[in-house]
């Protein structure tokens, strides 16, 4: 019972320290909404999020299975970490080189000035988000909350900085987008830049590389299904109705994904390190101890919060969200937090296990 309580208290302090890493980013979050929904129309802010959702597939395939490869490896070398870090750098450029090449192509294979324009900034932003992700999977790894919140914080304040003044400025979709490429940029080189100090690229040896392989791809093609369900959506209503629809949609479910989403994100961050250390330290039985106290947490978390932004959602919606918007994402709002909450219950507990396990393929399945 003692070791319960230790564990829960641990996990509630790592949890306060990561809400003040992402409470000041989360708030300009808000408030990117609030200015994006006024200074773009519901098509532009719909191509936005177009754009969002298929960089955000991309990133899904190619960088985020490095990301969990960070969180399970990682810790297993504390003495020598750059043992780790070099290969993931190695792969890291070499995804990089392969995503340039893919944009190259697929720019001389579209002839208009607008989708070559778009992917001449999505590969750019496909990059800059991953490089970014993979930092702030390394802090967090590495506990360090205040590294994770500097690094985010930048980003977040340079992101709205930058694309809100080019809004400003008439560059339509183009801003949000050009906004978070020089925010993540500048980020990195503020903050990031000692994480990768003495850390050379270093291309994994066969058996590394098949183990990371084996541990992170299913979990790419895991998080891609999640995609389907995650934004796909937006594809869809563009394509069945217009860009308008698509972009009055977003606004909605963006609203409750900065509220809900990011209340789970902060308590899985600074849940899922703790676990991993008791796996490490103590074994299966201390695991699942730090488990349970994890996922009393998240469950709590994820169902009272879709139950205020439910209770709330009027007042919520006429301040954040533009006028043109709030009609229609309001209706939408409650099942959107209703799905969220499920869905983070089912990532951030339900999941874990078959990563500590180091069975993701059954997790894919």
């Amino acid at each position: 019972m003692r070791a319960f309580t230790d564990n829960y208290l641990v996990l509630l302090r790592h949890s306060l320290q990561y809400l003040i890493a992402r409470g000041l980013p989360g708030l300009i979050s808000f408030a990117a909404l609030v200015i994006y929904t006024r200074l773009l129309t519901a098509e532009e802010f719909g191509i936005y999020a177009l754009i969002i959702s298929g960089t955000t597939l991309a990133q899904v395939l190619l960088f985020q299975w490095l990301n969990l490869v960070v969180a399970r490896f990682l810790p297993l070398e504390k003495i020598t970490p750059n043992s780790v870090l070099g290969p993931t750098l190695a792969l890291f450029i070499a995804l990089s080189i392969l995503t340039s090449v893919a944009g190259l192509v697929a720019v001389l294979f579209f002839s208009t000035s607008t989708a070559t324009t778009l992917i001449t900034l999505a590969v750019p932003l496909c990059i800059t988000q991953g490089w970014l992700e993979l930092n702030l999977k390394i802090a967090s790894t590495q506990i360090q909350p205040r590294l994770y919140g500097n690094i985010l914080a930048c980003k977040s304040i340079a992101a709205l900085f930058i694309g809100s003044s080019l809004a400003l400025l008439g560059l339509m979709y183009y801003a949000p987008i050009l906004g978070l490429i020089f925010g993540a940029s500048l980020s990195w080189i503020i903050f990031g830049r000692h994480i990768w100090k003495d850390t050379k690229p270093l291309w994994p040896e066969q058996k590394l590389l098949t183990d990371y392989a084996s541990y992170g791809l299913p979990l790419a093609i895991t998080f891609a299904l999640g995609w389907i369900t995650s934004s796909s959506d937006r594809i869809i209503l563009s394509w069945l109705i217009n860009n308008g629809a698509t972009g009055i949609y977003a606004a909605g479910y963006d609203l409750t994904q900065q509220s809900l989403g990011l209340l789970l994100v902060i308590v899985n961050t600074a849940a899922y390190p703790l676990v991993m250390r008791a796996l490490t330290d103590g074994g299966p039985s201390a695991a699942r101890q730090q488990l349970k106290s994890n996922g009393e947490l998240i469950i709590t978390v994820a169902l009272t919060g879709a139950a205020g932004i439910i209770a709330l959602q009027p007042y919520i919606i006429n301040t954040i969200i533009g006028p043109e918007f709030r009609s229609e994402a309001g209706k939408i709002l409650p099942w959107i937090a209703a799905g969220a909450a499920i869905a983070g219950i089912k990532a951030f507990h339900l999941d874990i296990a078959f990563q500590l396990a180091r069975q993701s393929k059954w997790q894919a399945y």
